[in-house]
């Protein structure tokens, strides 16, 4: 709370102001003054006799004739003449009241009267005194001239609460709690609750970084900012008067004709932080019921930004809290269907490059088999023609071919896959051969070479 003392000059000026007559007060001896004239005039103006009055008691002559003037002053046709006076005051007392009961929409006409003389005599028609708080106050407002229309009047702040008021539509001071006196037309605009508050939002909707939606639950604690001010028995709570101030008039005007407190500020500024930070995370990372990681990180930040935004408008926050995360079960879902395709897409790649590489094999396979293949039909053929020459030599030769292809397919039946009639077919075409030979042995043609009985080969 802020104070200030006086300084001796301003004390030594207001001891010299407070011993000077007011305006007020000249202005009352000058009514006063014309009243003894006007009261002078209207006797002089009845010209009454003084022997008519003469007392039946003789007393000395100066006494005798001062009450003989009191008595003349005070005759029924003398006084007559205040008549016209009176009913014009009260002309005027009640063009004033209703004046001032249509012009500040007063509860009544009496309540306007009460005002009326407050403001007439404020040091002595003060009237009880009214209680505000924070709940009542628009109520009050209904009933009391003094909370709808200003002072003079005494007002009562509760412990840990604090009021501003106006004059002529502008800010004009802060009262902490106790017994207080308006000045006239001085106005209550709000009173605040320096106590800690707190307020909770339930199910706050949240979006993460791919845009899926996110709920949470967030509470914060805060109060009015004092500024290192000291607390004091008389005021336990202390506060700032230029962040009370702040505070009462950032009004903004909502929807549907809403307006904003400042008590709704903390909590719309935590969840405007804590929806910027949630979308910077993926959903991998807002596990639902975790209380570590990127919730730590969340909770953390959002305190940090929105106290360091709430320090500028008067408030200080004291706690933020967020609750887990959690996820409708439609986002959940979703959230399977996204890992089920990614995987998948994974298993295809892997699927592709497996068989991309075995078909690379394959044909590196089948290349060296030709190879082979190639490598032993040369073979054989040198090898026929250092055996034999003549008719046989071609049957020498193709038997070397039949017999260079079966061991290359015994030697690549593990690498690749040959058709299952392949081994046969070679055997047939081998004693066919050898049939053949044996022919052109009996026409006086020289025999081939032995052939091993077990797996067909030459000997």
């Amino acid at each position: 709370m802020t104070t200030s003392q006086p300084s001796s000059t301003q004390q030594r000026s207001q001891g010299t102001s407070s011993r000077k007559p007011s305006r007020r007060t000249l202005f009352s001896l000058f009514l006063i003054f014309l009243l003894i004239c006007y009261w002078l005039f209207v006797w002089r103006l009845e010209r009454i006799d003084p022997a008519d009055y003469q007392l039946p008691i003789a007393l000395p002559l100066p006494l005798s004739q001062l009450v003989v003037a009191i008595r003349m002053l005070f005759l029924p046709r003398v006084l007559l003449h205040f008549l016209p006076l009176l009913l014009g005051f009260l002309l005027a007392f009640e063009m004033a009241s209703n004046l001032l009961f249509y012009l500040y929409d007063l509860p009544d006409r009496m309540e306007a009267r009460r005002f009326l003389v407050r403001l007439r005599s404020p040091g002595r028609f003060l009237g009880k005194d009214v209680t505000i708080k924070p709940q009542n106050l628009e109520k009050l407002r209904r009933e009391s001239a003094r909370l709808r229309a200003g002072g003079p009047g005494r007002v009562n702040i509760p412990v840990g609460h604090v009021a501003i008021t106006e004059k002529n539509g502008r800010y004009f001071r802060a009262i902490d709690a106790g017994n207080h006196i308006l000045s006239g037309f001085e106005y209550v605009k709000a009173i605040l609750d320096l106590r800690p508050q707190q307020r909770n939002c339930f199910k706050v909707r949240l979006r993460s970084k791919e845009g899926l939606e996110v709920t949470t639950d967030a509470s914060v604690t805060f109060r009015i900012g004092s500024r290192e001010n000291q607390a004091a028995p008389r005021q336990p709570y202390p506060f700032d008067a230029d962040n009370v101030r702040k505070l009462v008039y950032a009004v903004k005007n909502l929807p549907e004709d809403h307006v904003s407190s400042w008590e709704g500020s903390a909590l719309s500024t935590v969840v405007g932080a804590l929806r910027k930070l949630v979308a910077t995370f993926s959903l991998d990372d807002l596990l639902p019921d975790s209380q570590t990681g990127a919730h730590k990180t969340i909770s953390r930040q959002a305190e940090l930004r929105a106290a360091s935004k709430l320090n500028d408008e008067g408030i200080e926050l004291q706690r933020v809290r967020i609750g887990s995360f959690r996820f409708p079960e439609d986002v959940s879902t979703q959230r399977l269907e996204v890992w089920s395709t990614f995987w998948n897409s994974r298993a295809e790649l892997a699927r592709a490059d497996g068989e991309g590489v075995a078909i690379v094999e394959t044909e590196i396979a089948q290349a060296a088999a030709r190879m082979e293949m190639i490598q032993a039909i040369v073979a054989a053929v040198q090898q026929a023609q250092q055996q034999g020459s003549g008719g046989i030599e071609s049957v020498i030769v193709a038997l070397r071919l039949v017999e260079a292809l079966q061991n290359l397919a015994r030697q690549s039946g593990t690498d690749v896959s040959l058709p299952a009639e392949m081994l046969p077919q070679l055997q047939s075409l081998q004693q066919q051969l050898l049939l053949s030979s044996s022919l052109s042995d009996d026409n006086g043609n020289s025999a081939p070479d032995t052939v091993d009985p077990i797996d067909g080969t030459l000997a």
